[in-house]
């Protein structure tokens, strides 16, 4: 399997299955939406503040790790709506984000997304911990201010879809070969749903992607899957992607016909949001 540091294994195993989900389903949007995700009660209500709140993806509390990725909610945060493509700047669709720490230091951060609601953008590593401001100036020159905390570690996993589905992949190794095999399918309205992991045979591993946890070592990462605890083989950055974490975990066979479950993330004793994965 991709095992700690294996990065660009893990990485080759995720272009696979992303250009496999590509070529089945040219119609569907793309189902690791890491930097971007839909609108939803919170985020809205975070929009009409007139301000901008920076927070973990999956909190709503404004708590962020340096290096991590982080959303921005507000309103008027940009003129258009725009994805980076190919090295991140800290200027896209004529959006900059600002962040200044207990320090005084004053930053640019890289931006993934911006859109007149929402802002993905990339804590730098060098931030201060403790409180910090953040300031959004547009492509018109208006800004937005907001405050925010530091911390060394705030987790945050990434979901395929708004039921939580984990946003990883899974590694079966048998006696010969190790295989890719995906937690998810696509049902024929083009939605992306749970497929339905078996782990009855086989060693099976699952790599699943996070972020603000790469400061913590690897023995205060746990990892609960249906309430069972399971071994996790590496947490840390996942070395391709700016800001994106990676947990790599061995699904146990007991874990088998139990259905949909919920797989709960501490780091440092901090519990990230809950994400969700389906057993034959």
């Amino acid at each position: 399997m991709a095992a700690g540091g294996d990065y660009a294994g893990a990485l080759a195993l995720y272009q696979q299955a992303l250009a496999g989900f590509q070529a089945a389903n040219p119609m569907a949007a793309e189902p690791l939406t890491l930097f971007t995700r839909k609108m939803d009660a919170v985020s809205a209500q975070m929009s009409s503040l007139g301000s901008v709140t920076s927070v973990t993806p999956g909190s709503t509390d404004p708590v962020f790790a340096p290096d991590s990725i982080v959303d921005a909610y507000g309103s008027g945060l940009a003129n258009t709506t725009v994805s980076a493509s190919g090295s991140l700047s800290t200027a896209l669709g004529g959006t900059t984000v600002t962040i200044t720490d207990s320090k005084g230091t004053s930053v640019l951060a890289p931006l993934f997304y911006v859109s007149p609601a929402q802002v993905n953008y990339a804590a730098p590593a060098s931030l201060a911990l403790t409180q910090a401001t953040v300031m959004v100036k547009s492509g018109d020159s208006s800004t937005r201010n907001g405050t925010g905390t530091i911390v060394d570690v705030q987790p945050g996993v990434f979901t395929f879809n708004a039921a939580g589905l984990v946003a990883g992949s899974i590694v079966r190794a048998t006696d010969t070969r190790q295989v890719l095999q995906n937690v998810y399918a696509v049902d024929g309205a083009g939605n992306v749903v749970a497929a339905p992991v078996d782990v009855s045979k086989d060693q099976v591993y699952m790599v699943f992607y996070a972020t603000g946890i790469r400061r913590a070592q690897l023995s205060q990462v746990t990892v609960s899957i249906g309430g069972v605890s399971v071994p996790v083989a590496y947490s840390g950055t996942q070395g391709f992607f700016t800001g994106l974490d990676q947990v790599n975990v061995q699904l146990p066979a007991s874990l088998a016909g139990r259905g949909d479950v919920p797989i709960i993330l501490s780091v440092a004793g901090k519990q990230a949001n809950t994400a969700r994965m389906t057993f034959k």
